[in-house]
């Protein structure tokens, strides 16, 4: 029972070293392994490994016994030289340099392997031994091998512990002090143990000695999968390590004997068959392996069942916010993320398509500046993720140490253009794969989300668009029957009462009456107008050659107006404006309207300013009034139908004008302040 006990743990422990080797050679942790690193743990899984071939193998018969017994001690001994050796390399390198990952060679560190020099010996003498075990066979150079492990361990233990006070980061220091910890035990339990007479005392004393070696292997281990230093193998290597060995402890205690009575009866050797059969049923049987690698998966890692839990709360939870504006739904999502992934803080930024910013988190880790950079290097890799342990090149691992984040993501989902940015783990721990998957999946989600906001808007916009247009046509037809049927009654009304006037003349007591009914007239003419102007689309083959000339036109026909009622026009015209490819008679009727709606805001006494300039492609022109200002609440419908804010306006008058601006090609906006005046600003592209 001991012997097939002893066979497990040594088969199990191979195992661990195996999958913690695979995980050190992977090509992905080349630039962040070190070579004493990869040297010890070859060494630890020599030593189990030649230890679990040598048990298992140690009472068979044959012709290749003797070699595979002899290659099994070789590969134990060369296991247990390896480490101290490679302890006492990695405790002089990184006293010189710490944790830096260097490529050059220094062969001064070629001193700590001058003891595998005795393997040359070793080999000669397990030659000429012949059923002797391992430890009898070696038996001079026990005490010679034991007093330099113990040495090794030591210094690397003393190195370690001091190392540990000069790193920053809460993980390094915790990494140090327990391989310190670690290797210091070691060493007490292989001294007591040679103490107490190993290796001639008990068969119990003995298998801990074979298992001391998996003390600091599991040590590092547990802070690679904890913290994430590397991208791991183990969870397909321990499974199949596992089945690996099962299989083999199986055969021996189960198949053994009816294979050995075959192959002793037929002159052939039916193991060889069942080991092909076993591992062709393994590699062949995928729902077994899926269901292992899961199991494997949550074992190894703590935090996965939790991060999926979250992931699919938060992913619910996103669908209910798909109406909020989009800079409140980024700060939510920036909360919740931080608390979904348990990390620090997450920062976003959202672009439009021509860089400006739409949308920021109101905590940034880092400048405006910084995030484009960031996000145009990731564009330039058509990278979407990058973190500490993936980044595309040196400059964008600065960026993200310089943020203090441990992943970035990019956005690019539909036509929507941004960055976030995960901070560090809360518990200092580099994000596992698994937090990275969930993250890109709540991010994706993310960015549809808005994109479907943006064409859901799109949508509304051209129904809108489809009632306005019926409004138009319905309209037309209005503004044709007023034509004919209002405006010459009109004229006729017009023509009497003026005759009347002139007739009776002022001293008339109808005179008051009289022009009563001519302002009511030409109130009427002008809503008339307004609406003929309404449905009429502007000329798009006229030009307008020189606009100071007609911005100043337009100012001197209202400047009668404005002294009237005291208002003082400032105008400062740009010389030598571009021609512009729109109508004139449009372009007046732009200026009118918003130079006489200035008039009309600024009041008794007021202050109405013109500025005109060209900038780029170009010709800006600012309508600005000292008036009370414009609610809110009218700006959002200001450019509308029939949305006014004068008593008797029709509400027509600036939605011609940003239709007259939109069919040039423009844009006008609204400026405005409670108590602060009001600043139009029109935007017409000059003549290519």
């Amino acid at each position: 029972m001991f012997e097939d006990l002893r066979l497990f743990c040594a088969g199990m422990a191979a195992v661990i070293d195996t999958a913690l080797l695979f995980t050190l050679l992977d090509r992905r942790n080349w630039r962040y392994l070190a070579v004493p690193i990869a040297v010890l743990a070859l060494g630890a899984w020599l030593f189990h490994t030649g230890t679990f071939v040598h048990l298992l193998m140690f009472d068979a018969s044959g012709r290749w016994s003797p070699t595979l017994a002899w290659f099994s001690s070789m590969t134990m001994a060369t296991g247990l030289m390896l480490m101290p050796s490679a302890l006492l390399h990695g405790a002089a390198r990184a006293w010189r340099s710490g944790l830096e990952i260097t490529r050059r060679v220094h062969f001064q560190y070629a001193v700590a392997y001058l003891p595998l020099m005795m393997l040359v010996p070793i080999a000669i003498r397990l030659r000429q031994a012949t059923g002797k075990q391992f430890l009898e066979t070696l038996a001079p150079f026990v005490v010679p091998f034991i007093s330099w492990a113990v040495l090794a361990n030591l210094v690397a233990a003393a190195v370690f512990f001091v190392l540990r006070a000069r790193f920053a980061q809460l993980e390094q220091r915790r990494f140090f002090g327990a391989m310190a910890v670690m290797l210091a035990v070691v060493s007490g339990i292989l001294a007591i143990a040679f103490a107490a007479g190993w290796p001639a005392s008990d068969r119990w004393l003995m298998l801990l000695v074979i298992l001391l070696p998996l003390l600091p292997t599991l040590t590092f281990a547990f802070f690679v999968i904890r913290y994430n230093f590397m991208r791991l193998m183990i969870e397909q290597t321990i499974v199949y390590g596992a089945i690996v060995v099962g299989v083999l402890l199986f055969h021996r205690l189960v198949v053994g004997d009816v294979t050995d009575s075959l192959g002793q009866r037929y002159g052939f050797d039916f193991g060889v068959i069942e080991g092909l059969l076993i591992g062709t049923l393994v590699l062949a049987y995928r729902p077994f392996r899926e269901r292992i690698s899961e199991a494997m998966r949550y074992l190894l890692g703590s935090r996965v069942a939790d991060v999926r839990l979250r992931t699919r709360e938060l992913a619910v939870e996103l669908s209910r916010h798909a109406e909020d504006d989009p800079h409140e739904l980024l700060e939510w999502f920036a909360r919740s993320l931080a608390r979904a992934l348990n990390v620090r803080q997450v920062a976003g930024w959202l672009f439009g398509e021509s860089g400006e910013m739409r949308a920021a988190t109101s905590e940034p880790m880092v400048t405006q500046d910084v995030a484009i950079e960031l996000l145009e290097r990731l564009e330039s890799y058509g990278a979407t993720v990058c973190g500490r342990r993936s980044s595309p090149d040196i400059e964008v691992l600065d960026l993200l140490r310089q943020c203090d984040a441990g992943l970035a993501v990019r956005l690019g989902a539909g036509s929507q253009r941004g960055l976030l940015l995960i901070g560090r783990h809360a518990t200092y721990a580099t994000l596992g794969d698994e937090e990275i998957n969930a993250a890109l999946l709540l991010v994706e989600q993310f960015g549809i989300t808005l994109d479907n906001q943006r064409l859901r808007r799109q949508a509304v916009d051209s129904e809108r668009r489809a009632l306005e247009n019926e409004k138009l046509r319905t309209i037309g037809l209005m503004t044709s029957c007023l034509a004919h049927e209002v405006k010459n009654p009109l004229s006729s009304i017009k023509t009497i009462t003026t005759v009347m006037a002139e007739q009776l003349g002022s001293e008339s007591q109808h005179a008051d009456d009289l022009r009563l009914v001519l302002g009511e007239v030409e109130r009427l003419s002008k809503t008339t107008n307004d609406l003929l102007g309404f449905a009429r689309p502007a000329d798009s083959q006229r030009r307008c050659e020189c606009l100071k000339s007609t911005l100043e036109g337009t100012v001197q026909l209202l400047s009668h107006t404005a002294r009237r009622r005291g208002i003082e026009i400032q105008l400062a015209v740009e010389d030598d404006l571009p021609p512009l490819p729109a109508d004139e008679n449009a372009v007046r009727e732009i200026l009118l309207n918003l130079l006489g709606n200035s008039i009309d805001a600024a009041g008794e006494g007021g202050e109405v300013q013109v500025r005109c300039q060209s900038s780029g492609e170009y010709v800006v022109t600012h309508f600005s009034d000292n008036g009370p200002g414009i609610a809110a609440e009218v700006q959002d419908r200001l450019f509308q139908p029939f949305a006014t804010t004068k008593p008797t306006g029709t509400g027509l008058g600036l939605y011609i004008v940003a239709r007259r601006v939109q069919e040039h090609g423009g844009d006008i906006c609204c400026e405005s302040d409670a108590n602060a005046g009001t600043t139009f600003v029109v935007r017409l592209p000059v003549e290519a």
